[in-house]
């Protein structure tokens, strides 16, 4: 739990990040205000690995948390520590879609079979597909039939668009879905009709602006509802545009951020830019050095930090010589750097910090550095929607963990044995704890705000959600 998260918009050296570098990346460091390219220009840089599939994304991990949650290494207890604070919007995500959450459980045979339950536990759509993702607002999921035979049902279970495609994504809020059809993507509305011609090599949900992030031949452009190129595929990577209205593009080996139009906001030079917060300034990395540029494209704090994260709550964490404290939009220090761990502001205007690592003692401060509630707990994560995980104290072998209120009093003791993660709480007052059985087996529980909502547990659960 020492490390820094991996940003989502770092350079690309390591391929597996390349593609989501630019949003929520790595940060680097500049002598000089950037110099402008124009969009134009034809990158020079080989592309990197194409973007994953999308991820809800609230609690960005430490990448040591998400290498063990990928292939099962070694196991080790982790709260789930909302390093950065949630972005703008995610506070108020459901855990249960449509009232149901996608769960995975084996069959007679072994085999893992996905279905959808109820807060307590209950399965309202009987476990028997072979993937099973989230409801989208219009009352759609699309599931997997079969090897490679996807399509959509309603609440009731019901197949409404039949499974005809080799793959599919989620609706998004314009109400169309990517689909995967002969090899290729394009999309579909509500009523399975194919609106936008299956074309492309990889499809993303239209952003709230209108545009979809496609790539084709290797490259990435944008297209808007109607299949028409707004920005012709140009960049080696790319991410969706964000609630402000820009992209972080990757070109001529860096990042930048475009507008709408295509045209260069912030010129690629960064080995990774964080989307504008809405203070109007954007975390940036360079050469290994963390700082903030304003709208313009200018440094308002020069990169000097060895770690930093996008502001929050008119705060930003930022780690130097091994430190942490907090400064202003205007770079001024306002905590100062004392901290041997910390964590972003969450939504209640408090903060987790450490002051002494050995000692594992973590408390909460408030925007002026005052201890609000005393260091006392072994680890302790970010507030949100009302409580934070906290890992309280080790009776013999076992830890005993709970959720406080903003008091630093544990009002929900989830009454489970060898617990490896607790989520956050989400908007609708769920949270998720994974477990480790005694013969190594990993079980998802859903807690509720009186405990476990119910003695039910899950193999799996929310593909490309919730967890990494």
């Amino acid at each position: 739990m020492n490390q820094e998260p991996m940003h989502q918009n770092s350079a690309p050296d390591d391929p597996t990040v390349a593609d989501t570098a630019a949003v929520e990346g790595e940060r680097v460091d500049a002598e000089q205000a950037p110099a402008r390219h124009t969009a134009d220009q034809q990158t020079e840089q080989a592309p990197p690995a194409e973007p994953p599939k999308k991820k809800r994304g609230f609690f960005p991990i430490p990448a040591a948390i998400t290498l063990f949650l990928l292939v099962g290494i070694s196991v080790f207890l982790v709260i789930l520590f909302s390093v950065s604070s949630p972005k703008k919007g995610e506070v108020d995500l459901p855990l249960f879609n449509g009232g149901l959450l996608p769960v995975a459980v084996h069959n007679d045979n072994g085999d893992l079979r996905w279905g959808y339950v109820d807060p307590n536990g209950t399965f309202q759509i009987k476990a028997k597909y072979l993937t099973a993702y989230e409801f989208a607002e219009n009352g759609l999921a699309a599931v997997e039939i079969s090897s490679k035979k996807w399509g959509y049902i309603d609440r009731e279970g019901t197949l409404v668009i039949p499974a005809e495609f080799e793959e599919a994504a989620s609706f998004d809020d314009s109400g169309f879905a990517a689909v995967k059809s002969n090899g290729s993507w394009g999309y579909i509305n509500k009523k399975g009709d194919m609106v936008i011609n299956p074309q492309f090599d990889f499809a993303r949900p239209f952003a709230e602006e209108g545009l979809a992030l496609v790539q084709i031949g290797g490259k990435y452009g944008y297209i808007n509802t109607r299949g028409i190129y707004v920005i012709d595929p140009r960049f080696d990577a790319a991410v969706d545009f964000d609630h402000n209205g820009f992209a972080a593009v990757y070109a001529f080996g860096k990042w930048g951020l475009i507008n709408q139009k295509g045209e260069w906001e912030v010129n690629p030079q960064f080995d990774l830019i964080e989307p504008f917060t809405d203070n109007g300034l954007a975390l940036v990395a360079k050469d290994g050095k963390y700082g903030f540029i304003d709208r313009e494209g200018i440094y308002v704090v020069t990169p000097t930090y060895d770690y930093a994260e996008s502001f929050a709550q008119d705060l930003a964490l930022v780690k130097l010589k091994d430190k942490y404290g907090f400064i202003n939009k205007k770079g001024d220090v306002k905590v100062d750097l004392k901290f041997d761990k910390a964590l972003s502001f969450a939504e209640n205007g408090l903060a987790a910090v450490c002051s002494d690592a050995e000692k594992e003692a973590w408390g909460y401060i408030d925007k002026s550095g005052t201890f609000v509630i005393e260091p006392s707990f072994k680890q302790a994560g970010t507030f949100m929607n009302g409580y934070a995980a906290v890992e309280l104290e080790t009776v013999g072998t076992e830890s005993v963990y709970a959720y406080i209120d903003k008091t630093g009093t544990p009002v929900i003791e989830p009454e489970l044995e060898s617990i490896l993660l607790l989520t956050p709480f989400f908007k609708d007052g769920y949270a998720l704890a994974l477990v480790e059985t005694d013969n190594n087996e990993h079980l998802y529980y859903i807690i509720g705000k009186e405990g476990l909502s119910s003695e039910s547990s899950f193999a799996d659960v929310l593909p490309f959600s919730v967890l990494p």
